[in-house]
Formats: C-alpha cells, structure tokens, sequence
C-alpha cells in the first residue's frame, strides 16, 4: 500500500468540509425559518454526520472507532437538535 488516499474519499472529505463549513451561513440570524423540521440545508450537514457515524462505526481501526464514534455520535445529536429547533426557547426579559 501506498499510504496515499484514493480520490473518492479525498472528494467526499472536500464536499464534507465544505457543507460544514457553509452550514452556519445558511442557519444565519436572516435565514433562520430555513433550519427548522421539514427542510433546508442543514439537513445536507445532518446526512453527511449520520454517512460519517456509520462509517466510524465501521472501520476496521480499533483506535479510530474509540475516538471518533462517540464524537460522531455528539455531533450528529446536536445536528438534529439543531435542525429540529428543539433548541430554540422563547428568551424573556426580565422586567427592569
């Protein structure tokens, strides 16, 4: 072996970082009724979380599998608390 990554995984971690990275663009203070239940992009990060789980929980390394499962598993639990708006609350303001 090589030691050197095939393309298909090296342009899935590319597409990968690239959702991520544009996911709080589009969950923005203006765009926000975008990343609740029933659609948006942010569900495109939700998926790519849930492909990355499954695929941690899969791999043949040990100490891979030990390290980034549960972090997958966190990540893709707050993706979905996200996307759901169950983490929005009504804020109040105290009376002054």
């Amino acid at each position: 072996m090589s030691g050197l990554f095939p393309v298909a995984p090296r342009v899935a971690e590319v597409v990968q970082a690239v959702v991520i990275a544009l996911s709080p663009e589009w969950c923005s203070r203006e765009r926000a009724p975008r990343c609740h239940a029933g659609g948006g992009p942010v569900w495109i990060a939700v998926a790519l979380g849930a492909v990355s789980l499954v695929l941690d929980l899969v791999t043949p390394s040990g100490g891979e599998r030990l390290a980034w499962a549960p972090i997958g598993f966190l990540m893709l639990v707050s993706g979905v608390v996200v996307a759901t708006g169950k983490a929005t609350r009504k804020r109040t303001v105290a009376p002054t």
